[in-house]
C-alpha cells in the first residue's frame, strides 16, 4: 500500500512538473452551482488554447458551428473536473467550485449485436443521468449535442426538457448545441 501511494504520488508530481505553471490546487467552494476556470486547458493537447470561464447558479449552454470547438471544450471542463476530484491538479491557473462527480453523455454509437439504435443508446444514457440527478451529491453533467439526428422539432423538445430536468440544485449542466433555440428560454 506504501509503495502505491509513494508511485501515485511520483506520477502526480510529474504531471505538475511537466505542466509547468499552468496548473493549480482546486479551491472549493460553498456554493455548489458554481464554477470558475481561469486558463483552462485539455491536458492532453500540448498546444490547447487557455479558455477562462464563469458559471454561478446557472448552467451553461455551449453554442457554435459544426467543428467550433465545442466538444474539445466540454471535454476540457470534463477532464479537469475529474483530475481535481482525484488528484487534486487541473491544468489551469485558477479553479474554484464544487468537487462534482462528473457525468457525460458525449459521443454515443448504436450497436448492432446489442440491438441498440443510435437513439435509444442516447435515450438510455440520458435516462441514467436523469436517475444519478436525484442524488444529493453535487454533479457536474456534460451533454453534447443531444439528440442529434432527430428531426429539428422533436430535438429541441426532447433536449430542452432533458436540460431542465437535471439543471437543477445542487447540480451543474454544461451542453453544447448549434441549435440556438435551446438557449432561448
Amino acid at each position: 500500500e506504501a509503495v502505491g501511494t509513494i508511485d501515485a504520488a511520483i506520477a502526480v508530481a510529474s504531471v505538475r512538473r511537466e505542466w509547468g505553471s499552468a496548473w493549480c490546487r482546486p479551491q472549493a467552494t460553498g456554493d455548489t452551482r458554481q464554477l470558475h476556470a481561469a486558463s483552462l486547458r485539455h491536458p492532453l493537447l500540448p498546444d490547447a488554447v487557455p479558455n477562462d470561464f464563469q458559471v454561478r447558479g446557472a448552467s451553461w449552454l455551449v453554442t457554435g458551428s459544426n467543428m467550433s470547438g465545442k466538444s474539445t471544450f466540454l471535454r476540457t471542463v470534463g477532464v479537469n473536473a475529474v483530475l481535481a476530484r482525484t488528484i487534486h491538479t487541473v491544468r489551469a491557473t485558477r479553479w474554484e467550485g464544487s468537487a462534482f462527480a462528473v457525468r457525460s453523455c458525449i459521443g454515443r454509437s448504436d450497436s448492432l449485436l446489442e440491438g441498440k439504435s443510435y437513439y435509444l443508446a442516447e435515450v438510455e444514457g440520458v435516462r441514467d443521468l436523469i436517475v444519478e440527478s436525484q442524488g444529493g451529491a453535487p454533479t457536474l453533467f456534460i451533454l453534447d449535442e443531444l439528440f442529434r439526428g432527430t428531426n429539428t422539432i422533436e430535438r429541441i423538445a426532447a433536449a430542452r426538457a432533458v436540460l431542465e430536468a437535471l439543471d437543477v440544485a445542487p447540480h451543474l449542466v454544461l451542453s453544447s448545441s448549434d441549435e440556438l433555440r435551446l438557449a432561448l428560454r
